[in-house]
């Protein structure tokens, strides 16, 4: 199947901007969630806020 260039063009970018998303969204958990995942606190004392 032939794609016409400025629909591949669309594509293109739409696809690169949801991986720039994904990356932004991904880090920004990882940012939030680092003491959530901090091995030298007890489960028991980990809060969501990071206090």
């Amino acid at each position: 199947m032939k794609i016409d260039p400025k629909s591949r063009a669309v594509t293109s970018f739409f696809m690169v901007a949801a991986v720039i998303v994904m990356l932004a969204l991904a880090w920004s958990v990882a940012r939030d969630n680092s003491a959530a995942t901090d091995p030298a606190k007890p489960a028991e004392t980990r809060t969501l806020n990071g206090e």
